[in-house]
């Protein structure tokens, strides 16, 4: 991914989500990604439908999402949420995020 670009669904216990790359940045052995979310809350109990519903609903919205459109086009889409997460080690996201930043590309200079 390139900052602009959204990641796959991430089905997770807490929900499902997509991550948005807005910035990364490379700076000596940490590396620095700006991030935001888009996610769909799930019950602890919520069945292999729901999920698979929520997967499909995002990974439907992301393919419509820029970085300057991202929260209006999710607004439209009912249960979704945006949030816009900062800066952080790609190295101290939770491992579902984690993995998703590891493959992520600075932007070429």
């Amino acid at each position: 991914m390139h900052p602009g670009q959204m990641s796959l669904p991430i089905p997770t216990d807490k929900g499902v989500w997509i991550v948005y790359l807005r910035e990364k940045k490379a700076g000596g052995t940490a590396s620095i990604v700006h991030l935001a979310e888009a996610a769909i809350h799930l019950n602890a109990d919520a069945s292999q439908a729901d999920v698979t519903a929520a997967t499909t609903k995002l990974g439907a919205l992301a393919t419509k999402l820029t970085c300057k459109n991202y929260e209006t086009e999710a607004r439209r889409v009912e249960g979704v949420k945006t949030f816009d997460l900062g800066e952080s080690d790609a190295g101290e996201l939770a491992p579902e995020f984690k993995a998703i930043a590891e493959t992520l590309a600075p932007p070429a200079s």
